[in-house]
């Protein structure tokens, strides 16, 4: 018989954040985590309703980013977590020219990656930073001269002392992910004589060896898996979905949710021998897969003009 969980729920949500990380520390699990926060434009447009083409809009779009940011990494970090991957920067990003490159671009630049404020709240954390992927993507950015390139990499150089927390910052092109592996790997063959192994990979790929992801968040829209960061998203990392914008859908109490489910519940479910015991709650599980039988988590529903996960599209169908 499958043992119950130790803490119930109700009691986990209610830990000191303290309390929770020593749980989380003790355990090593969530270490890795991945988040995918989609859907931020949108998510300015709902809280200030300013015209999206505005200078006004880019300039809010800018501050709501740090601030909302800052508070993730607190909840990500103060909760116990060692290391999170976030992709940065993208090919829609970089399609998106005019106020966006000019006006929120430069700020979002001048706070998170020269600011003093970043650096110090980095240090307090103990947060270091490093990049992966096609990071010479910013070059293409054009405006007002900077140079992010070089910013960036000076960031990672200033935060390498910081020993207790990793923030990869993921710069996510249109290839298929891992594409650009091979020319790493015959230039390794080339050197070496042999091909990498795994770990060498990932030291090829990060400059360190990484675990495999606990978990993937996912938010807004389902954008498919070319952002997710290869070697470490694999079958074991569970998946979690939020049909709003990630930023706003990453409070502190959902993210409780997703450390208690990691700690408690994922882990009484290995690959069972079924026994008659599995009977005793069989009629619980019965109703529950038919009340749920016609429901589907990542479809689209369209309210105006935006498609949004429709986490439950039973009832009146769109046309």
């Amino acid at each position: 018989m499958l043992k119950e969980p130790v803490l119930k729920k109700n009691e986990f949500l209610k830990l000191t954040t303290e309390d929770i990380r020593k749980i989380v520390t003790q355990r090593e699990k969530p270490r890795v985590g991945i988040f995918l926060p989609d859907g931020n434009r949108r998510l300015l447009m709902c809280r200030t309703k300013l015209d999206p083409t505005s200078g006004a809009f880019y300039k809010a779009y800018a501050r709501q980013f740090l601030d909302l940011f800052k508070e993730a990494l607190n909840i990500f970090f103060d909760h116990g977590l060692k290391t999170l991957f976030l992709p940065l920067v993208g090919p829609s990003q970089l399609a998106r020219k005019n106020k966006f490159q000019e006006i929120a671009v430069p700020l979002v630049y001048n706070e998170l990656i020269k600011g003093s404020q970043w650096l110090n709240f980095f240090k307090e954390k103990g947060i270091r930073v490093k990049t992966y992927g096609e990071i010479t993507q910013l070059e293409t950015i054009d405006t007002k001269r900077l140079n992010i390139l070089d910013g960036i990499n000076g960031l990672v150089e200033k935060t390498a002392p910081h020993n207790r927390h990793t923030l990869f910052f993921g710069f996510v092109s249109d290839h298929t992910p891992g594409l650009e592996m091979p020319q790493h790997i015959i230039e390794f063959y080339q050197a070496h004589h042999r091909p990498p192994t795994q770990r060498e990979m990932l030291e090829i790929f990060y400059g360190e060896v990484v675990p495999d992801a606990d978990f993937i968040i996912l938010s807004g829209k389902l954008s498919g898996h070319g952002a997710f960061p290869p070697f470490i998203s694999t079958r074991r990392a569970r998946m979690y979905y939020f049909p709003v914008p990630g930023f706003l859908g990453l409070s502190k109490m959902n993210y409780r949710r997703i450390v208690y489910d990691l700690l408690f519940m994922q882990t009484l479910h290995p690959i069972p021998e079924y026994t008659p015991e599995y009977l005793e709650n069989i009629e619980e599980l019965d109703q529950f897969y038919q009340e749920n039988k016609d429901k589907i988590f990542g479809t689209n529903k369209k309210i105006g003009k935006f498609n949004v996960l429709d986490s439950c599209p039973g009832g009146k169908e769109n046309e």
